[in-house]
């Protein structure tokens, strides 16, 4: 689960051009974040684009 401050942290990656990954605690797929939406994540799955909430995801290394 993440914490609000990791998924600023993450936010503000993204919005600098980085490339991060979190994966889903439920399903355990891996989305590559597109974009950060109050307390969602927009994420690409495999061509796929789906929006997790934050407290279900944990950022994943790659």
């Amino acid at each position: 689960m993440m914490r609000t401050q990791e998924y600023q942290n993450m936010c503000q990656a993204i919005g600098t051009g980085k490339e991060k990954f979190v994966k889903h605690v439920v399903t355990h797929q891996i989305g590559k974040v597109l974009a950060c939406h109050e307390g969602e994540f927009e994420v690409d799955v495999a061509g796929e684009h789906k929006t997790w909430i934050k407290e279900n995801c944990k950022e994943e290394s790659h």
